[in-house]
């Protein structure tokens, strides 16, 4: 084990967040990383941390992306949030989080709620976990799902826009991030009337979004531009950072499904956690311990 821990000299370090720690969540981390071939060097306790951290010391041969593609579905199973980096210290401070929404700063999928209002809520939700899981590619299947949504008023998107079941500490999360001068991004192939929301509630800095067609004050079930997909993430927060003269090593993404992937394997911080698929009942972590996980130094 010494001799292979050797050979792959590429190490990262997985820091594992819960409000309500658990054996059972880190060693499902040990099991999906080393389900890879990685090596697992050492396991501790973050000291300091307000809430209880753990964190991994992994050796692994293969791309980050492998890496983050087998730890998301971890945050859909568990309330955990999980900080993935590489192992160098970072030379400077974040100057910019990149956030999705659906799922992150708003507790739900969005698409799900609107079919609700068109009759198709089952066939969406069941779409929208397609999309989640990777298991069908996201541009194709997101046309089908906002072709589902043809007919709906725009004053309903609008009315549900200013009623958005955001993430407990979103308000707590940007003020942590502002007053130490983090820019903030929201990343989504979601609809721009949500986003625009959140941005106007909260101040975030920037979005980049879908947009639906409306004709005539009702969805024609098409979009109007380019969709959001995984690609035009990676693509939308790497601009953010050449115009902010950022090097991918100052830049974190957070984000919860395979839409993502591509924005977590391009930030030098890749912050996996979900809001939404966890039942009331269970301890969850509040949306702001990003903020805490990322101040977290390799003390």
């Amino acid at each position: 084990m010494a001799y292979l821990c050797a050979e792959m000299n590429e190490r990262y370090r997985i820091y594992i967040m819960a409000a309500k720690p658990s054996l059972l969540h880190v060693a499902a981390v040990c099991r999906a990383v080393e389900s890879l071939g990685a090596c697992v060097v050492s396991c501790r306790r973050v000291q300091g941390a307000s809430d209880p951290c753990v964190m991994l010391t992994v050796c692994f041969a293969g791309a980050k992306s492998m890496l983050l593609k087998t730890l998301l579905p971890l945050a859909r199973q568990y309330p955990l949030l999980l900080r993935v980096c590489r192992n160098e210290e970072r030379v400077e401070s974040i100057g910019l989080v990149a956030f999705d929404l659906d799922s992150v700063l708003v507790r739900t999928e969005m698409m799900n709620e609107l079919a609700a209002r068109c009759g198709c809520s089952h066939e969406m939700t069941y779409l929208t976990e397609l999309a989640m899981s990777g298991q069908e590619e996201f541009a194709d299947n997101f046309r089908r799902r906002v072709s589902m949504l043809r007919g709906l008023p725009l004053a309903e998107v609008k009315a549900m826009a200013q009623a958005l079941p955001i993430a407990e500490g979103v308000s707590a999360l940007k003020h942590s991030l502002s007053v130490r001068g983090v820019r903030t991004a929201i990343i989504t192939g979601g609809f721009r009337q949500f986003s625009q929301s959140v941005q106007d509630q909260y101040g975030f800095d920037y979005i980049c979004t879908s947009e639906a067609e409306v004709v005539d004050g009702v969805l024609t079930g098409a979009l109007s531009g380019a969709i959001v997909d995984a690609e035009t993430k990676a693509a939308c927060l790497r601009q953010l950072s050449i115009a902010l003269s950022l090097s991918p090593d100052r830049v974190a993404a957070v984000g919860d499904g395979a839409n993502d992937l591509s924005m977590l394997d391009y930030a030098g911080e890749s912050i996996i956690f979900n809001t939404s698929t966890h039942g009331a009942t269970v301890p969850q972590l509040r949306i702001d311990a990003v903020s805490t996980i990322l101040s977290i130094g390799d003390n």
